[in-house]
């Protein structure tokens, strides 16, 4: 996973080991789906420190050479999603067939783009983040249609 100092917030740690492991493990993706999208399967990194400044989050990330994905297991509700003075332009879609809110952040390097999609489930809100890789140029996709791309083959592994 590329991160950058600019723009890297440490995960926090849920107050207790018994509640962190409650929540869904997003690294428990099956390959089988996570083969139906652009990334690196073996690039698959747990616990991984990701972009968004989300307390209590468990992360797992990948790699697809031009650009990352994330996904965080949190509690958090839709409020704290809108709440989040890093997260901006709002905009509500669907990811497959998953009804999500897309954002934006400002966490991320100048030379980076990023998109979220966030949805609720049984346990709180699910997160689905693209980062580009830093470049000079502009990515040659929107950060947004890499994130539907990627995350519409994932939807049906996803909790509920």
């Amino acid at each position: 996973m590329r991160t950058t100092p600019n723009s890297v917030s440490k995960s926090a740690q849920l107050d207790s080991p018994e509640a962190r492991t409650a929540l869904w493990n997003p690294c428990n993706i099956p390959n089988a789906a996570m083969g139906q999208t652009d990334l690196e399967i073996d690039s698959e990194e747990p616990d991984v420190v990701g972009m968004l400044p989300l307390e209590g989050a468990r992360t797992c990330g990948w790699s697809a050479g031009t650009y990352d994905f994330v996904i965080y297991s949190t509690t958090l509700s839709p409020s704290d999603v809108h709440r989040n003075p890093h997260f901006r332009d709002f905009a509500g879609g669907t990811v497959g067939t998953k009804p999500v809110v897309k954002f934006r952040d400002d966490l991320v390097a100048k030379n980076q783009a990023s998109c979220t999609a966030a949805f609720a489930t049984y346990q709180g809100e699910i997160f689905m983040s693209v980062v580009t890789a830093p470049s000079t140029k502009p990515p040659k996709e929107d950060a947004c249609v890499t994130l539907e791309r990627t995350a519409s083959s994932l939807v049906s592994a996803l909790p509920k």
